[in-house]
């Protein structure tokens, strides 16, 4: 596999077209519904896979992108000036911003984390140990066969629970928040499922990718859709028991919805909160929660699984190459052919190329030569190749 401008472009395609295809199923709630979270999933891992491997495989074919595209990519790439060390062209510059925001937003997000930290351990009351928080913290692990491993602790300034901590795993509620203890056994699960799933693992990641496409607006929908779907998850492990438990599930939401405060809330690194205050991203959970009745639409979600699996391979197997030849220079431009052009492989693996007759240039692959252009071990005798002038071999090196 490459890496090279015209792999980063493909990614930067592949992966948007995945993600419209995964706006357009959130904008729908029929779709929505019908897809089902794990579908969506699986749309949303194909988009974060194709964007962490911005890779072109060596044999991959070659497709002629519209000669106005290729002007643009050709003026991107063409070289400025030159210098001992390198030479740049206005995407020489712009991959130098591409790397100086990488480096700033990562230094920034790393700041934040360690700030985030700071306040965490210094105003939180550990209250893990308090009734009714220890009693339901036990019985979840019971439940869900797990080691209790949890630290809860409790913050003024915080207006929804939040799960927290990457190696160290904490559950953060808010001092004012005032819930029956049924309420608690909602709450607290939810955030002991994030740590259950690794979702904050997963959320860091997400963090690192929008962070290194920090200049693409649809790698940020992407992040905002992967913390949709996690929450989905999350909602249907703890409402499959009974209809009455997503009830019952869905007024908690709504109580510590009602009961969040306008206090300054901290920007907690590497969290996963219990809700948003966004009420169409809460309604789009409740519909993914209330039991429907209708039958799955197995030919639509086959469609969308072809759609995206499809653009997944194809944008490894073909790549959208520029083809633009300047007009003051395309009539006296000449390109090797099987009439009259052959290549010379030498011991070393590399290969001469001649054009009628004349040696061109000496290169280590025939990536970009016709598939068809003769391939001869020494030069051939004149008769062996048609078209070529007399005193050819003359013109050998």
């Amino acid at each position: 596999m490459n890496f090279s401008f015209s792999a980063i472009y493909m990614t930067v395609f592949a992966t948007n077209l995945m993600v419209i295809v995964l706006a357009l199923c959130f904008r729908n709630s029929k779709i929505m519904t019908t897809m089902g979270y794990r579908l969506l999933a699986l749309f949303t891992l194909f988009a974060f896979l194709r964007a962490f491997f911005p890779l072109e495989l060596v044999h991959n074919q070659m497709l002629p992108l519209p000669e106005w595209f290729s002007e643009i990519l050709v003026f991107l790439r063409y070289i400025r000036f030159k210098t001992p060390v390198h030479n740049f062209s206005i995407w020489s510059l712009l991959a130098i911003i591409w790397l100086i925001g990488c480096i700033v937003l990562f230094i920034r997000a790393l700041r934040e984390s360690l700030r985030t930290r700071y306040y965490i351990l210094s105003h939180g009351l550990a209250v893990t140990k308090n009734a009714p928080y220890n009693k339901i913290l036990n019985q979840i692990c019971e439940q869900r066969k797990r080691k209790l491993h949890f630290e809860i602790l409790q913050l003024d300034e915080l207006d929804i629970p939040l799960a927290y901590g990457l190696f160290h795993h904490y559950i953060l509620i808010p001092s004012h928040l005032r819930l029956t203890e049924d309420e608690w056994y909602y709450v607290l699960g939810h955030e002991a499922a994030h740590h259950f799933n690794y979702d904050l693992y997963k959320k860091l990641f997400v963090r690192l990718i929008t962070i290194v496409y920090w200049w693409n607006p649809f790698c940020h929908l992407l992040s905002s859709q992967c913390d949709m779907i996690l929450e989905m998850q999350i909602d249907h492990t703890l409402t499959t028991a009974t209809s009455k438990s997503w009830i019952d599930y869905v007024k908690c939401l709504l109580n510590v919805a009602d009961q969040a405060t306008d206090n300054a809330q901290p920007k907690v690194a590497q969290s996963a909160p219990l809700l948003k205050n966004d009420i169409s991203a809460l309604e789009m959970r409740f519909q993914m929660m209330a039991p429907s009745e209708s039958k799955r639409k197995y030919g639509l979600n086959i469609l969308f699984v072809i759609i995206v699996i499809s653009i997944f391979i194809l944008s490894y197997l073909y790549t959208f190459e520029a083809y633009y030849v300047r007009e003051d220079i395309a009539s006296v431009t000449v390109s090797p052919s099987s009439d009259g052009s052959f290549a010379v492989q030498l011991e070393d693996g590399s290969y001469d190329i001649y054009l009628s007759g004349f040696f061109i240039e000496n290169v280590n692959s025939l990536e970009y030569y016709p598939s068809d252009l003769p391939i001869l071990t020494a030069p051939p005798m004149t008769e062996d190749i048609p078209n070529f002038p007399q005193g050819w071999r003359d013109n050998i090196n």
